[in-house]
């Protein structure tokens, strides 16, 4: 059972994290390399407004054509922030409070899994450490990654649940199975990146396990529910990428054999707010730092030293946080080239250097590790000294690792300014339009960028009025003759036609979607509908959740007999 004193030290990690977010406090925002995250939010709360759930189409991100954002970027986040915005927030201040919140639940989700195997200031020393390493602010303060930021904190307290799926605690099976649904949908590639790592766990655990079958059954379970509940996001993700342009960012800039990582780099680079690049001088940095180096270090002396004492120490959690740390650093240098190239898949991280999250997260353990093991070496059952050094600790992270959780300047931009049509129908559509259709003509300035949603290709034809939702647009025409209308939307399957309730075949051109319309007045519809593997994908995560709530009614029925 959760100890009742645990939230005195959250609230601890929780106070000291805050050091990690000051800067969202600021009137204004900052700049970062995906800087699309307020349009994102903005654009995900007006899609709930009109009432489209799962969100899976951006109305004006894409060039004011819209594309299948939510279709195949992980959306969890977005949900967050569209959430917030929907009680009263605005866009940007709904996005900072997103933001906030997800960097917050990195200490706590360390804190949980970190209680399973060390004392409470150990874990709060992992805790700490996982917040403030440097990868942490590089995902936020340099690229911006706001999905991958979440998966950064969701990712302990996935291995806490499967730690808890070896006790078979009752009920840990579904929260284990949403863990792992909420981390693909937090971010598909750190869920995909998690496979070896989370394998190499399972084992360790069903070795010491004495119902070894029973907790494989648990695990399979556990991965299956995982999956079935982030259906209706991977399923038509995988399936219908096909439709969008995203394979050419694999191959063209965003290829990993460009972004290995060279060793050096992981002791010393210096911090900066560029790019990825061939070779070893990078933009940004990809610095272990210094600190979580040498605690590392000191973990495995100590281990060896306590064992050379014949002393008790808990030996499997050691071998899976150092195995998994020692795998990390070997998939994002160049010599785990050959891994990368007969895992073909492995293709979409696009970055080697993204396993510095796993890095990351393994170091800290490590460190929570060597303070945990001191004990058991002088014989002290005594934690005040280790409160002592966690003070310390805490002292020496502000010294060194805060100054990394700052953004290189601040844009003084209102809300209004972020949410301007033109800002996120061409500023912010720039950054990111891998998703457009494969043939679709980016255009050249915002000045081309159709400004309605729909426009006529005959002079004979007025477009009278217009309505626009995100998943529907409606437009009333007056035809003095034949011609036709072009609905100023990107090419995507799920889009259907009606001409006066009737539904009519269109062109999808490079720019939009053409249809005849004949001479007279008419309503004109387009209208978003799932596409089969969507509706396919919806039900069998709905089915999922049926099933995980009909599981503890009956449970809870059973245990009341």
């Amino acid at each position: 059972m959760i100890s009742k004193k645990i939230p005195l030290y959250l609230l601890f990690v929780l106070i000291v994290s805050v050091g990690a977010i000051l800067p969202l406090f600021s009137h204004y925002f900052f700049p970062m390399h995906d800087d699309t995250q307020v349009a994102r939010v903005f654009e995900m709360k007006t899609a709930l407004v009109d009432g489209m759930f799962p969100v899976r189409w951006s109305s004006e991100l894409g060039f004011g054509f819209g594309y299948p954002l939510f279709t195949f970027y992980a959306p969890l986040a977005y949900y967050i922030g569209g959430a917030i915005a929907l009680i009263g927030f605005n866009a940007l201040l709904a996005t900072k409070i997103m933001i906030g919140i997800i960097m917050l639940i990195a200490g706590i989700s360390m804190y949980f899994f970190a209680r399973e195997y060390f004392n409470k200031p150990s874990a709060v020393a992992s805790s700490i450490l996982y917040v403030f390493a440097p990868y942490h602010a590089l995902d936020l303060y340099v690229r911006g990654d706001i999905s991958e930021l979440l998966a950064y904190g969701l990712l302990p307290f996935l291995f806490f649940c499967f730690s808890r799926l070896a006790l078979f605690q009752k009920n840990f099976v579904y929260i284990a199975g949403i863990s792992y649904a909420l981390l693909i949908i937090s971010h598909n590639l750190t869920a995909f990146e998690l496979t070896p790592f989370l394998a190499i766990f399972c084992f360790l655990l069903l070795l010491q396990s004495k119902k070894k079958l029973k907790l494989f059954k648990q695990f399979c379970y556990a991965l299956i529910l995982g999956l079935v509940l982030s259906a209706f996001y991977f399923l038509p993700a995988v399936v219908e990428s096909s439709y969008t342009n995203v394979l050419s960012d694999v191959s063209n800039g965003s290829n990993f054999v460009n972004h290995f990582v060279c060793i050096n780099q992981l002791w010393y680079s210096p911090w900066g707010f560029g790019g990825s690049a061939p070779g070893c001088i990078d933009g940004l940095s990809f610095s272990l730092g210094k600190l979580y180096i040498f605690l590392s270090v000191l973990s495995l002396f100590l281990i060896v030293y306590a064992y050379m004492l014949k002393k008790k120490v808990k030996l499997y959690p050691y071998l899976f946080f150092l195995s998994g740390f020692l795998l990390s650093i070997f998939l994002l240098l160049q010599i785990s080239q050959p891994v990368w190239e007969l895992i073909k898949p492995m293709a979409f991280i696009q970055f080697p250097w993204r396993f510095l999250i796993f890095a990351s997260f393994f170091m800290s353990l490590l460190a929570g590790f060597a303070l945990d093991v001191v004990p058991h070496i002088w014989n002290r059952k005594s934690i005040k000294w280790q409160i002592g050094g966690l003070g310390v600790l805490v002292i020496v992270v502000s010294i060194t690792q805060i100054k990394l959780f700052q953004p290189h300047y601040y844009k003084q931009l209102s809300v209004s300014e972020y949410t301007s049509f033109k800002e996120v129908a061409y500023t912010a559509s720039l950054l990111s339009d891998e998703y457009m259709p494969k043939n679709f003509t980016i255009p050249k300035s915002y000045s081309v960028v159709p400004k309605q949603a729909v426009t006529s290709l005959s002079k004979g034809i007025t477009i009278v009025s217009i309505q626009k939702k995100t998943q529907k647009i409606t437009a009333l025409v007056n035809a003095e003759s034949e011609g036709n209308v072009v609905f100023n939307i990107a090419y995507f399957p799920g889009w259907h036609m009606q001409v006066n309730g009737k539904d009519v075949t269109y062109t999808h051109l490079d720019n939009g979607l053409s249809v005849f319309v004949p001479k007279g007045f008419h309503e004109i519809t387009a209208e978003y509908r799932n596409t089969l593997i969507e509706n396919i994908s919806d039900i069998i995560s709905l089915l999922g959740i049926l099933y995980i709530i009909s599981a503890i009614i009956l449970k809870k029925r059973s245990y009341g007999k």
